[in-house]
C-alpha cells in the first residue's frame, strides 16, 4: 500500500527585529519582545547586537512545534554580526544574556525545517519518491530535504537532539525538483534554506507493502 504526504512550509521572511527592536540589554539582562512571540511556522530564531558579544550566551525559552517547553543557549557574535538558533520555535517566550550588551535585535532570517515524517522503513521492497514545489510568485525561496536514521518516536526524542543529512541530489533547490530514496532512513523533512514570500511543499510518496 502506498502513502502519501505534503508538507508546506510558509516561515516569515528576514527581520532582524521582528521579535524584539533595538535595545540595550542590561541587568537582569532580558530583552523587552514586541508582542511578536507566535509563529504559524516554527523557524529559528536570530540575534543581532552593535558590538562583539562573542563572549556571552543568550538564552532562548519558547516552545516547540507541539506546544513542549524548549530552551537553548546560543553563543553571541561579533559586532555587527547574527546568530541562528539551532531550534525551530513555535512561540519565544524569553530571551536573557549573560551581561550587558548595547543594541540587541532579536528576529528571523526566513529558515526552518518540518516535523519528521516518518517512513515504512521496515516494509518491503522500500521505494520513496520526493518532490519539491515552490510557490513563490515574485518571492525567493531555497530548500533542501533531510533525513535520519534515529526513531523520532521513541519517548524523550527532541529534534534538536537528531543527527540530520542531507539529501544526495536535493539541496538548496529554488525550482521545482524531485529525487527519491532507495534505501531507507527513518524519517525525513523540508528544510526552507532561504526566503521571502510565498509557500514551498514537499511531496512525499512510499510504494512497499509493511512486514
Amino acid at each position: 500500500m502506498s502513502r502519501q504526504k505534503t508538507i508546506t512550509l510558509t516561515p516569515v521572511a528576514l527581520d532582524v527585529d521582528y521579535i524584539s527592536t533595538s535595545e540595550a540589554l542590561t541587568t537582569p539582562w532580558a530583552l523587552q519582545l514586541d508582542g511578536i512571540t507566535t509563529f504559524t511556522t516554527p523557524q529559528h530564531v536570530t540575534l543581532t547586537s552593535s558590538t562583539d558579544e562573542s563572549g556571552q550566551t543568550f538564552t532562548i525559552v519558547g516552545t516547540d512545534r507541539y506546544g513542549g517547553a524548549q530552551s537553548e543557549g546560543l553563543v553571541g557574535g561579533t559586532a555587527a554580526a547574527t546568530v541562528t538558533s539551532v531550534l525551530n520555535y513555535a512561540t519565544v517566550t524569553s530571551i536573557t544574556g549573560t551581561a550587558d550588551a548595547s543594541l540587541m535585535t532579536a528576529g528571523v532570517d526566513g529558515t526552518c525545517e518540518s516535523g519528521w515524517f516518518v517512513l515504512n522503513y521496515r516494509g518491503n521492497d522500500f521505494s520513496v519518491g520526493l518532490g519539491l514545489d515552490f510557490t513563490l510568485g515574485t518571492g525567493v525561496g531555497t530548500a533542501s530535504v533531510e533525513h535520519t536514521f534515529q526513531n523520532v518516536l521513541t519517548t524523550g526524542f527532541v529534534e534538536g537532539d537528531a543527527t540530520v543529512y542531507v539529501h544526495d541530489s536535493i539541496v538548496s533547490k529554488s525550482a521545482d525538483f524531485d529525487g527519491n530514496y532507495t534505501n531507507p532512513p527513518v524519517a525525513c523533512r523540508l528544510a526552507v534554506t532561504a526566503y521571502t514570500s510565498g509557500s514551498i511543499s514537499l511531496h512525499v510518496v512510499q510504494s512497499g507493502s509493511g512486514s
